[in-house]
Formats: C-alpha cells, structure tokens, sequence
C-alpha cells in the first residue's frame, strides 16, 4: 500500500479559491504530481512517487478524453466519465480506507494533481466551481475524485460477474444517498445488499416510481439503523430483512 500526498487544509483553501474560476487548459498546465507543502502519513507504507502519481493522472485524464474532455461535456458524457474514472481510481489507487478517509489526500488530487479535471467535470461558465469539489471536505465526499473512488470502493462487488454491477446501474442520487449516509456506508455489505435488492425489486415491478421507492425505502432502512445489528447477520437473515422492508415500502407508496 501507498502513502499519498496530503495537502493542509489552509493550503488546499486558499489554492482552491485561486483556480476555481480559471480556464480548464490553464488549470493543465498548473497540475504538477508533487507540492513543496504536501505532507505524508508517518507510517503505514511507502510513499507514492512521481512516476505512480503521473501514472494516475494520466489515466484519468485520458479517460477523459473519451468523454469529450477538455470541452464542455453534456451530462451523459460526465456520467460516464465518472463511471469510468471510478474504476480506475479503485484498480489503481493502492489505497487503504484510512488514508481515503482523510480529506487531504483528496485535496492533493483536486488542487494539484488533476484541479484541470475537476474545473471540467464540474464546469459553470457563469461562475467558479465550488471550492469542496477541489478540497478534501469530510473523508473527500465532495471531492471530485474521493466521491468516485468511494463509491467503487463501497458498491464493487468482486464475487459478481460484473464487479461494478451497481455502479453501472444506479443513479447519481441513489449514489450519494448511500455513499454520503455513514451509517450505511460504513457497512459496506449493507450498502451492496440494499442496492442489489432495490434493482431487483425494479426489476419485477417496473412500474414502480424509482425515486419514490427509493427515498422511502432508505428512510425505513435509516430508521432501523440505530436498532438492529446488521453486521450479525449472515446474507439469508439480511436478504430477508430487506425483501420484508421493501414489501413494506411497496404498500406504503402504492
């Protein structure tokens, strides 16, 4: 595993506040893969180097490139971009959760490393980008490449298939809704079972209202969170568990 260069919160403020509204061609030419004032975890691995660093950068800057990047991009293309991107930060980050929890680290990303890609990603011609998208914000959620490398790290599922099964098939709001709740986050076997059988549930029922099943039936699974010891409970128990609650969520919404 890989110790990341983290930048200081007053450095990554200030920085973020300096780019925010700049031309996304000058932001290319301002990255750079190290930082006079970036600092490192004292323990726990080696330190990135350069090489990986540029390694990374360039793999997401080319991924995109496939979706119209540096232009202005419409919103399928940077929904792809953010699928695509996602995998590649998971497969190629050596990153363990305690270093991604740490808002520095995405900091580096978003201000120093790739601050071009997040002026694109997240591009308004009347005015700057928000600066949380280039800082590191808490555990990096609303960074523009935390958020994406969360949401692999949480939802990829290794024994499937398609390993990115629902990433590649939830929307960008069933996405922050559960990557940006902790307490459904933090049990990552939660979160890919509730997804997997709200997708099945569509799938039997497709006239259901997503978006209403799903806002109702992340509030009941919400309000049992502080009740109900999930982690002791194998896949069958769990499987049971949600099959009742979306049942319940079904009759509620018909």
């Amino acid at each position: 595993m890989y110790l990341y260069p983290k930048l200081p919160n007053y450095v990554a403020q200030s920085t973020a506040e300096e780019i925010a509204g700049l031309d996304v061609v000058k932001l290319i030419n301002s990255s750079n893969t190290e930082h006079p004032k970036a600092i490192y975890t004292t323990s726990g691995g080696n330190r990135a180097d350069n090489l990986h660093m540029k390694d990374i950068q360039e793999k997401i800057r080319k991924c995109g490139q496939k979706w119209n990047y540096p232009t202005i991009a419409d919103s399928k293309s940077l929904k792809g971009f953010d699928l695509d991107s996602s995998k590649i930060l998971l497969e190629n980050l050596k990153m363990m959760p305690f270093e991604a929890c740490q808002g520095d680290t995405w900091a580096f990303f978003g201000c120093i490393l790739l601050p071009d890609l997040v002026r694109w990603r997240f591009f308004d011609k009347d005015k700057p980008t928000t600066l949380e998208r280039f800082t590191g914000s808490k555990w990096g959620l609303r960074n523009t490449f935390g958020r994406l490398w969360w949401r692999a790290y949480i939802l990829t599922d290794s024994r499937k298939s398609d390993p990115f099964f629902l990433l590649n098939n939830l929307g960008e709001d069933e996405l922050v809704q559960i990557t940006e709740r902790p307490s459904i986050a933090g049990n990552t076997k939660l979160a890919k079972s509730f997804c997997n059988s709200f997708l099945q549930i569509l799938s039997e029922n497709p006239s259901l209202d997503r978006s209403i099943l799903f806002r109702d039936s992340i509030k009941r699974l919400r309000r049992d969170i502080p009740i109900i010891a999930f982690e002791s409970m194998n896949e069958e128990e769990l499987e049971t568990f949600l099959e009742n609650l979306f049942t319940e969520s079904i009759e509620n919404i018909k």
